[in-house]
């Protein structure tokens, strides 16, 4: 016995225990799907809403499809009741529409719009300082803006313009847009072709 090596052994887990360890695992488990197919179904009908691109007035940031097929163009998902910023991507329909738009906010309430025609398109001052537009198609077309249009955007209101400037009606022709008239802010962007997700950029 001297010579023998001992070998000790763990006690063996009773079936029971084993049995209670995976019903408690599954359990857990479902319970995890569930509250998050709950949280999915809740974001869904309170705080978001999807928005089908149909046009061109936002290329090249958006892609409209064709315009004889419904829902052709990217696939918007839309934050609702969001707080605006300049350079946001909204979607709104004005109480004189049957139709919703989607367009970029350029100006927020309290915010001075300054349209300057130049030689080579026309340059856009918000509160007098130029504005960076790297997402625009190409250059603003002179003969689309009255001779130094000048906008104060009013308190509650956004003044949007599409980033394909020579074939959009926006805030030029309409004049700004009420905050309450906007259905939702682009949060997500599903490419029409390959289905890729993208966040809008500024």
């Amino acid at each position: 016995m001297d010579n023998e090596e001992l070998e000790i052994l763990e006690p063996a887990t009773p079936r029971g225990k084993l049995r209670s360890k995976i019903l408690s695992a599954i359990i857990s488990f479902l319970i995890v799907v569930v509250l998050a197919v709950i949280a999915a179904t809740l974001v869904k009908r309170y705080y978001t809403v999807t928005f089908y691109v149909n046009g061109s007035s936002m290329v090249p940031t958006l892609d409209g499809g064709d315009p004889q097929i419904k829902d052709d163009g990217d696939k918007l998902i839309l934050w609702k009741n969001p707080n605006i910023k300049r350079g946001d991507i909204v979607v709104f329909r004005r109480a004189e529409d049957d139709y919703a738009l989607v367009k970029r906010v350029i100006a927020i309430g309290g915010d001075t719009v300054k349209l300057e025609p130049t030689e080579t398109g026309v340059n856009i001052y918000i509160n007098g300082k130029l504005l960076d537009e790297p997402y625009i198609n190409e250059p603003m077309d002179k003969d689309r803006v009255d001779n130094n249009q000048t906008v104060t955007v009013s308190e509650g209101a956004i003044f949007c313009m599409g980033d394909n400037r020579n074939n959009s009606s926006d805030s030029r022709a309409f004049g700004e847009v009420q905050v309450s008239d906007v259905i939702g802010k682009v949060l997500l962007i599903i490419d029409a072709e390959t289905n890729d997700i993208s966040f809008p950029k500024k």
